[in-house]
């Protein structure tokens, strides 16, 4: 499919002439590195308690990494800087700090880096690392960000761990299923490889599946999540699943593949991390799990359901009750996404992937996403009323009802308890909630084995056997809401299947997050809150928090209209705290924001700003103009007014005039949107062509 003139990846190697792109600065351990981590330090950087705003800082090389001569290691950085992030982003300089030798960056380039799928080009602050001659070991590296505004602290972040070594691994096994073991050489499973590489003190070892064929990590114990290092798995062959051949259901619907006590680096586009009968991947501990640069690392591979229904399930509902599907706070770089709910959630990177056909919530809480596409955000197939059962009593009883407790998917007020009333006797039986099994039985087949106990009760089944779990059960047009006593008397009632599921691009969850950057990436035909920093559970701080240079489209379906949803910041009578989130030069395709400041549900600072982005409307639901918050440059679609206190606020076009060719997603301005230019607030575009002092609002130019 192509879109946005330049294929599926967005960020490919065009226009990039005019942009600064020097020869990378290098940075080695100094003379005093003796190879052990820290050595090279007399005093390490540290960062400083946050008393006011800071830059947002985010690797966008993972951490762990061996090399032998040198590694090119990058971050991006922003800052708002007097309203605008035009003059490099906001930041008057990177500093990397490795192992007693420093190097600064005064500007953001353009740097290619090989990947797994091939060279990829990424905007942000580069160092070159380089392993000096006599020496090898593991080096901390800390990165520290300054901002061009000068009332605003430093950010430091580290130390994260690089090794400069003499060879890539420390020990290089393989895993072939048909031939025999040979100890320290060949395995016949990942987990006995994992237990030889733990037991022999490896901890960067390489491990190649040499055979196709489905693959699932154990549970070899030892915690070895801390060494400098991953468990690096690839495949030599086409054709290698990690996951599980069958279902495993155990009775609180968890289905965890476990990761044998290691961070795992599943590499190379030969692999494919299946979910169709896994749950999530694990960590193992939640002690380890809690710290990001101790995750796991998805490099290249392919991540999918390979459920063949009409949408892939999961023990017959969503996964989006669960949290996540990756645990901890996994490193994502050139993965492909397909077929998949939550998949990136509190990732903490993101990094030129590619996700299609996703359903729930996608990336929530993610620390960093950074040149990414996303296509499909489709969760139809869970919000149709689909018939699960019908149940009748023709008994001499005058009064017969059936009801289910609770909201959608047995949500609240007990979860999903079926009561069946007849005469003066009502019974009970307990499915409870969609993805946690705590009652009687789980799928809409057991109820319906149960109904069929009653006396005088017959109940037929409308769904394959394990299709859906009966916590879903609602009355048609109640968009899968429990339903009070209702009579089986007359006639036989249908029961549909509900899921009733809403679903968000990226939410802020709940709880205080920071040190947030969602950068130049292009979202299409979600049916989705695209954008919903509207925390419902308290605390709700928001501290350094910048979306710039992204498209957002919502995709129109019959239980989503593009034209009633919008994307939000702030809760109504909840206050969010937000203090210096940025909001810049982002394409709104056609969903309209909104603020939401009811009971002073927005409290932000003065470095909080919305400068230069397009959207169908801008409105403020409460107290407007919010104080504190610059809104400036935005460009309305007809029929829209400009928000109270808004600055340069220009009005007129649709999509099928503001854009070159929407009915394709080329976003590219035309009509309205290019000739009402603003000051530039951001230095590049999506499409990583420069701006100049003026261009139209949104993420192309």
């Amino acid at each position: 499919m192509s879109w946005l003139g330049i294929g599926l990846t967005s960020w490919g190697f065009r226009n990039v002439a005019d942009i600064n792109t020097p020869p990378l600065p290098e940075l080695e351990p100094s003379a005093l590195w003796t190879g052990t981590a820290a050595s090279g330090f007399t005093t390490t950087p540290t960062d400083p308690t946050r008393t006011t705003a800071k830059p947002a800082l985010r690797l966008i090389t993972p951490p762990f990494q061996w090399f032998t001569d040198t590694l090119d290691v990058g971050v991006m950085a922003a800052a708002n800087d007097d309203g605008s992030l035009f003059n490099t982003l906001g930041i008057a300089d990177v500093t990397f700090y490795f192992e007693g030798n420093v190097v600064t960056v005064d500007a953001p380039s353009f740097n290619t880096i090989p990947t797994q799928r091939g060279p990829r080009t990424y905007f942000g602050w580069w160092v070159k690392l380089k392993k000096p001659a006599g020496t090898a070991g593991n080096g901390h590296l800390y990165v520290e960000a300054t901002a061009r505004d000068a009332t605003m602290q430093k950010r430091v972040m580290g130390p994260y761990t690089y090794s400069p070594q003499t060879t890539l691994y420390d020990a290089e096994l393989t895993v072939t299923p048909s031939l025999a073991q040979i100890t320290g050489s060949r395995y016949q499973t990942i987990t006995a490889a994992i237990g030889w590489a733990k037991a022999n003190n490896k901890v960067n070892p390489l491990i190649t599946i040499t055979e196709p064929g489905i693959y699932e990590p154990g549970t070899n114990f030892i915690e070895y999540y801390t060494p400098a290092g991953y468990m690096n798995i690839t495949a030599s062959v086409p054709g290698v699943t990690i996951g599980r051949t069958a279902a495993q259901w155990v009775l609180n619907g968890n289905n965890s593949m476990n990761n044998d006590r290691s961070k795992l680096h599943l590499f190379g586009e030969n692999i494919t991390l299946d979910f169709r009968y896994v749950s999530t991947l694990e960590m193992g501990s939640s002690t380890f799990a809690a710290i990001a640069e101790l995750s796991h690392w998805l490099d290249g591979i392919t991540m999918t359901n390979s459920d063949p229904a009409e949408e892939p399930h999961w023990a017959g509902a969503p996964r989006d009750d669960l949290a996540k599907i990756i645990i901890g706070h996994p490193w994502f770089t050139e993965v492909a996404l397909s077929n998949l709910a939550i998949p990136m959630t509190q990732a903490a990177l993101v990094r030129g992937c590619e996700g299609t056909n996703l359903f729930g919530d996608v990336a929530n809480e993610a620390r960093c996403i950074l040149q990414s596409t996303f296509d499909g955000n489709d969760n139809e197939f869970w919000n149709d009323d689909r018939p699960a059962f019908s149940v009748q009593y023709t008994g001499a009883e005058t009064v017969a009802t059936i009801a289910r407790s609770g909201g959608a998917r047995g949500t609240g007020g007990g979860g999903g308890i079926w009561t069946v009333t007849i005469g003066a006797t009502s019974s009970t039986f307990s499915t409870g909630r969609a993805n946690l099994y705590n009652g009687d039985g789980r799928l809409f087949a057991d109820l319906v084995a149960w109904l069929n106990t009653l006396p005088d009760v017959t109940a037929t089944l409308l769904i394959a056997p394990f299709d859906r779990v009966a916590s879903s059960g609602s009355l048609p047009g109640r968009a899968g809401q429990g339903f009070t006593a209702t009579s089986i008397k007359a006639s036989p009632l249908t029961v549909v299947s509900n899921f009733d599921i809403h679903s968000d691009w990226y939410q802020h969850v709940g709880g205080n997050i920071g040190n947030i950057i969602v950068a130049f990436n292009t979202v299409i035909n979600a049916q989705s809150q695209l954008f919903f920093l509207s925390p419902g559970v308290g605390p709700r701080g928001q501290d350094d928090i910048l979306f710039f240079g992204n498209i957002f489209h919502a995709g129109d379906a019959p239980h989503f209209d593009s034209t009633v949803a919008s994307s939000q910041w702030g809760r109504p009578n909840a206050p969010v705290t937000a203090r210096h989130v940025v909001i810049a030069h982002n394409t709104f395709v056609n969903q309209k924001f909104l603020l939401r400041n009811e009971g002073g549900g927005l409290a932000a600072d003065v470095y909080c700003l919305m400068r230069n982005n397009t959207m169908p409307s801008f409105g403020i639901a409460g107290t407007a103009p919010v104080p504190n918050l610059t809104i400036d440059g935005a460009h309305l679609q007809t029929g829209a007014t400009a928000p109270a206190g808004s600055v340069n606020v220009t009005i007129g076009g649709t999509p099928a005039t503001m854009f070159l060719d929407a009915a394709i997603h080329n976003y590219a301005p035309a009509g309205e949107l290019a000739a009402n230019v603003k000051t530039s607030a951001v230095p590049v575009d999506l499409k990583k062509a420069k701006r100049g002092a003026t261009a139209p609002a949104g993420a192309l130019v």
